[in-house]
């Protein structure tokens, strides 16, 4: 990774004078949960923000976020202060927090967290119960990889999950991979972006990076294609690139771009297909039930998915305009009775 967290202090420094020498100490269930009220509020944005009122890294988002959910400037500053201490605090411990402090950091896109969401309502919706129904699942969803890749993808996984599976065991390799920069759809993606890349080696301007997504993902949400390319070039301002995005960032959105095409087709058929894979081979005596699998729901704790965020988008969008009208209506109330 280039960036360090201490990209986040230097960050905050710059935005503000106010300084927090102890902050408050958020659960690891507190910060998860900001981070998903986060990401619900990204992706209501993408729906329903428009272009006019610009475009802006994920950092600078998140500080927007924040002043809408606290109001006051001071406050604003110190709770944002305790949400990174506690991004810093816990990254070592928990992917999902990991993934999300090397964004705002700048070492991964924004499209990240919208493709692990998007990755985990497939894997939301499959009954896993065998190790070896990681190497249907990942046919399904990685239809372009040769088999060796696959079965180096499903030792990958074995050897990680030491031989367990969960629906929560899968989405930790899902962001370990990502981590690693071995994601399949990015290496990809990213290997047929660079002979697009041809003003500046590395490197796209939107131009650019419109055509070869144009041949690539044919069909692609051209809404989400200019926000995600212009947030990421917000970030690259903190690099000093002006109007440019590097191929690996862009390689990143356009792999969510090309898996949110799909996903119809995927959601409608992966637990069916995992699940007749499954009975094939245990018929064929291929394979044995994982030794100390996990798939119950009593012990397998539900993954943060798009559909989830998604719906918790729709619902605070909902009490942010009742908000609204009853601020307006005691304004209009208050200015009545101000009248006598």
């Amino acid at each position: 990774m280039v960036h360090s967290m201490q990209r986040l202090w230097d960050d905050f420094k710059e935005r503000t004078a106010i300084e927090r020498s102890i902050p408050r100490q958020l659960s690891l269930n507190r910060t998860l949960s900001l981070i998903e009220q986060f990401y619900a509020f990204n992706i209501w944005q993408d729906e329903t923000a428009h272009d006019e009122e610009g475009f802006y890294s994920v950092l600078d988002n998140l500080y927007y976020y924040m002043s809408e959910r606290y109001m006051k400037e001071d406050v604003t500053y110190l709770a944002t202060n305790d949400l990174l201490s506690a991004v810093v605090e816990n990254s070592t411990g928990n992917k999902t927090i990991q993934v999300f402090g090397h964004i705002l950091v700048g070492n991964l896109d924004g499209a990240c967290f919208r493709y692990i969401l998007l990755m985990s309502d497939f894997i939301n919706l499959v009954d896993w119960k065998e190790v070896e129904d990681f190497r249907a699942f990942v046919e399904i969803v990685y239809p372009f990889l040769p088999e060796d890749d696959l079965e180096t993808l499903q030792m990958g996984y074995t050897s990680f999950s030491e031989n367990k599976i969960s629906k929560n065991r899968v989405c930790e390799f899902l962001m370990y991979i990502i981590l690693k920069y071995r994601e399949p759809r990015f290496q990809d993606m990213e290997n047929r972006l660079i002979q697009f890349s041809v003003k500046e080696t590395g490197q796209m301007d939107e131009q650019e990076f419109n055509e070869a997504v144009e041949n690539l993902v044919p069909v692609c949400n051209e809404r989400s294609r200019k926000r995600l390319f212009w947030e990421a070039e917000a970030h690259g301002q903190m690099d000093a690139m002006q109007n440019v995005v590097p191929v690996m960032r862009l390689a990143q959105i356009a792999s969510f771009l090309a898996l949110l095409q799909i996903a119809p087709v995927i959601k409608e058929s992966v637990a069916d297909k995992v699940a007749k894979a499954r009975a094939k081979a245990i018929a064929a005596g291929e394979k044995l039930p994982a030794k100390g699998g996990t798939t119950q729901g009593s012990t397998d704790a539900n993954i943060m998915s798009w559909s989830g965020v998604r719906n918790l988008a729709v619902s605070v969008a909902r009490r942010k305009q009742s908000r609204k009208r009853r601020e307006q209506e005691d304004a209009e109330e208050s200015e009545l009775y101000s009248t006598y």
